[in-house]
C-alpha cells in the first residue's frame, strides 16, 4: 500500500512550490513599491501646496512693489521727508565743466 512517488510527481510538486513562492515574493516587492510611490506621492502634494503659496507670496511682493516704487508713492515720501517741490528748469549738463559726456554712435 505505499505509494511511491515517481519523478514526474516530484517535479510537479517542485514546480508548484517554487511558482508559488514566486508569487508571494512579487506580491510583497509589488506591495513594498506602491507603498514607497503613495509616500512619495504624498511628498510630491506638499511641495505643490508650498509652491502654490510662495507664488501668491510672490504676487503680493510684486503688487507691494509696483505700488511703492509708482512716481505718486516716490513723490508723497519725498514731501514726507522735507524735499520741496522743482519750481524751475534743471540744467542737467554744465556745458563750461572740463569734463564732457561721451556719446557713442554707430
Amino acid at each position: 500500500m505505499t505509494k511511491t512517488i515517481t519523478l514526474e510527481e516530484r517535479i510537479y510538486k517542485i514546480a508548484i512550490i517554487i511558482l508559488a513562492l514566486f508569487f508571494t515574493i512579487s506580491l510583497i516587492c509589488k506591495l513594498i513599491l506602491c507603498n514607497s510611490m503613495a509616500i512619495d506621492n504624498t511628498k510630491l502634494q506638499n511641495m505643490f501646496s508650498e509652491r502654490n503659496s510662495i507664488e501668491k507670496e510672490i504676487s503680493f511682493l510684486a503688487y507691494v512693489d509696483s505700488s511703492l516704487s509708482s512716481i505718486n508713492e516716490i513723490e508723497r515720501k519725498a514731501l514726507q521727508i522735507g524735499f520741496v517741490p522743482i519750481e524751475s528748469r534743471l540744467i542737467s549738463l554744465d556745458i563750461e565743466a572740463p569734463v564732457q559726456v561721451a556719446s557713442l554712435s554707430r
